[in-house]
């Protein structure tokens, strides 16, 4: 396995990633994460669920399912039959949940993070 890729869940509940922006705005990773090959590529690296908190930003919506289905391999060698789970929410009062359940964490690297 490439030591740069997260370790597959093999539950079958998927991967897990968030994103962070504390206080601050940063619509350019939000808009980056979310484009349609970003997700693709999310699935096809096992991942089901992306949180993302937006803090300041422009809104997105709260929750949508994207159908990453592919016919084709995935980049881990299986088959992609998934689907990725997109939430987000502006601010909460703890992330301790999101960041327990979370593999990997993306965040601007400010004060707070």
């Amino acid at each position: 396995m490439d030591a740069h890729r997260p370790n597959p869940d093999k539950s079958g509940r998927g991967l897990a990633l968030l994103a962070t922006v504390g206080s601050t705005s940063f619509d350019e990773l939000v808009r980056s994460l979310t484009r349609r090959s970003t997700l693709s590529l999310l699935g096809e690296l096992g991942f089901s669920l992306l949180t993302i908190q937006y803090g300041r930003g422009a809104p997105i919506d709260e929750e949508t399912t994207h159908d990453i289905s592919t016919s084709s391999t995935s980049r881990l060698g299986e088959e992609c039959n998934r689907k990725l789970v997109v939430r987000a929410f502006r601010y909460a009062p703890s992330l301790a949940g999101e960041l327990s359940r979370a593999n990997i964490v993306v965040c601007h690297g400010g004060s707070g993070s």
